[in-house]
């Protein structure tokens, strides 16, 4: 199954236009002989850039690696989950069968889970109660997917229970250097802004903590 992914995951690569910011690698376990595929993320943030590896993938072939992402996790490196993601927050309904199951038995408290897939909260039907709930049960440094799901959810009680945690956060001095989530409020505040979600009095102590903190996760 590996070597029909990692075959799949090159080709769509190769005929990306953003394929010039990716270089993919193999990388094998000496002891156990297991493969991985990784890459190099020129994008730091392809959950919500304007390019992303997936860009282009057809139904079947984003089923193909939705699939790989719920089975076996273990193929990808951080740097290609960051990419499927985003492909769950966007074609999720694809797997929605597996993906509703993997929802509701999950211990979502714990570090071990996949969290990557909490993107597919995104397109659930009821993935904004899901987020208003697990915004409170995910730990630190493993809300990569449920932020995902959050850029991608037009619920704006979404919206407006993230930015009420980015606050409460935000308030812990260890919060928010190398562990992305200080990167992440930067996106959000761009988004909200530019969408006018908040005024920029409801922002305003978040943007300041921004520029006060920003050096830590460039």
């Amino acid at each position: 199954m590996d070597t029909d992914v990692f075959k799949l995951i090159k080709e769509i690569v190769e005929r990306n236009e953003a394929a010039e910011y990716y270089s993919l690698e193999i990388l094998t376990d000496d002891r156990s002989g297991e493969r991985c595929l990784t890459c190099d993320n020129n994008l730091s943030f392809p959950e919500c850039s304007s390019e992303w590896m997936f860009s282009d993938v057809s139904d079947d072939e984003a089923t193909v690696l939705l699939t790989a992402s719920i089975e076996r996790s273990n193929l990808f490196t951080y740097e290609i989950h960051c990419h499927l993601s985003r492909l769950m927050a966007v074609k999720g309904k694809l797997v929605s069968s597996r993906m509703d199951d993997v929802i509701a038995t999950t211990d979502w408290s714990s570090w071990a889970s996949p969290t990557f897939l909490l993107s597919y909260l995104a397109v659930k039907s009821d993935g904004a109660e899901w987020i208003l709930r697990l915004l409170d049960v995910v730990p630190n440094d493993a809300r990569d997917g449920l932020f995902t799901a959050c850029w991608y959810s037009k619920d704006p009680r979404v919206q407006s229970r993230l930015c009420e945690k980015f606050e409460e956060w935000a308030k812990d001095p260890t919060w928010g250097g190398g562990d992305r989530e200080g990167a992440w409020l930067k996106y959000f505040l761009g988004k909200w802004i530019s969408e006018e979600t908040f005024t920029y009095e409801r922002l305003e102590n978040l943007v300041v903590w921004h520029f006060q903190h920003e050096h830590r996760f460039l």
